[in-house]
């Protein structure tokens, strides 16, 4: 990169209106140019024959004082106020189930008299489907007139009763 201060033939410069910042340098080369032509570089500075501020090493630009503080200190409240808005609306988990007065169903006791009566005594009439290795599915009715699906398992084949839990899931 070549310096301004090197190209010793320059007679004419003009870097109008072209937002260039920093300093001017202040080299014999241009000592010959006015402030005519650095017009419309507001971020520029350096010698006072320019027409600019002086430079000021501890100065900053609005755009490095915006990035360097303020963005920052936005970016921090914004994250603060979120955390906390999340921790007010999220439902909090220590909160225990209102006990039910009644339970969403009721476990019954039935005799194996009631189910051979509820399938009339497993007839085919009554099968649903019969399984390859867990057994068969009956329907039943029973004397409160529910109907109810009854299945019983082949417990005489060997190694199927992991077949026959599996058949919960």
């Amino acid at each position: 990169m070549v310096s301004l201060e090197k190209l010793e033939d320059l007679e004419y410069f003009n870097v109008s209106f072209n937002e260039l910042t920093g300093e001017i340098p202040n080299g014999a080369l241009l000592k010959n140019f006015t402030f005519d032509f650095f017009i419309g570089n507001g971020e520029l500075c350096g010698a006072s024959q320019f027409k600019v501020e002086s430079c000021n090493t501890t100065r900053l630009s609005s755009n490095t004082r915006f990035l360097k503080y303020i963005l920052p200190s936005i970016a921090g409240v914004l994250s603060l106020a979120i955390i906390v808005v999340y921790l007010i609306r999220r439902p909090c988990r220590n909160t225990l189930l209102p006990a039910q007065s009644t339970p969403p169903f009721t476990i019954k006791r039935i005799s194996y008299y009631e189910v051979l009566n509820a399938t009339n005594k497993f007839g085919e009439e009554n099968m649903i489907d019969k399984g390859t290795f867990s057994g068969s599915v009956y329907k039943g009715t029973f004397s409160d007139v529910m109907i109810d699906a009854i299945k019983i398992f082949n417990l005489d084949l060997h190694g199927r009763v992991s077949s026959i839990f599996n058949s919960f899931k």
